[in-house]
């Protein structure tokens, strides 16, 4: 399944949009008119439709609702190339900026963080080193490039 981030004319808010059938197909327009046939609320699905990593978040479930609905509404004649612009937008907003490594204390701090999470045995070997020493061990320096 191709998604798209668009942005919808009625509302200036954003949709996720899939390419079902040849066509891109605002799935927020489409599942408020599939609620609208059936009568009956679909709030996961209403949150799915408003980001692409909430909507890749739901899994299958929420991809295999999406094709079910799509091809119950396809039949529909609805003009859903008028219910957003064509206008490209970024396809996500971040969920967090993340900075360089600026200064020699970020980067052994950093590699600090991934012996910590993936080496934790190996973690405990280091701190240990640390203490003794009272200095960083020498393999967390940045490389000679670094500099």
């Amino acid at each position: 399944m191709k998604l798209r981030r668009v942005r919808l004319t009625a509302d200036n808010t954003f949709s996720v949009a899939a390419w079902h059938i040849d066509s891109l197909i605002p799935l927020k327009p489409a599942f408020d008119f599939y609620q609208t046939l059936l009568g009956k609320e679909l709030p996961e699905l209403d949150k799915a439709c408003r980001s692409i990593i909430t909507f890749l978040r739901g899994g299958e479930k929420i991809r295999q609702q999406t094709i079910t609905i799509l091809n119950a509404i396809s039949n529909e004649n609805v003009n859903w190339k008028s219910t957003f612009n064509s206008i490209p937008v970024p396809l996500f907003e971040p969920l967090s900026f993340r900075d360089f490594m600026l200064y020699e204390k970020h980067v052994i701090n950093a590699h600090h963080g991934l012996v910590k999470q993936f080496f934790p045995t190996r973690y405990k070997l280091l701190r240990a080193y640390e203490l003794l020493r009272r200095k960083p061990h020498p393999r967390l320096y940045p490389k000679k490039i670094w500099y």
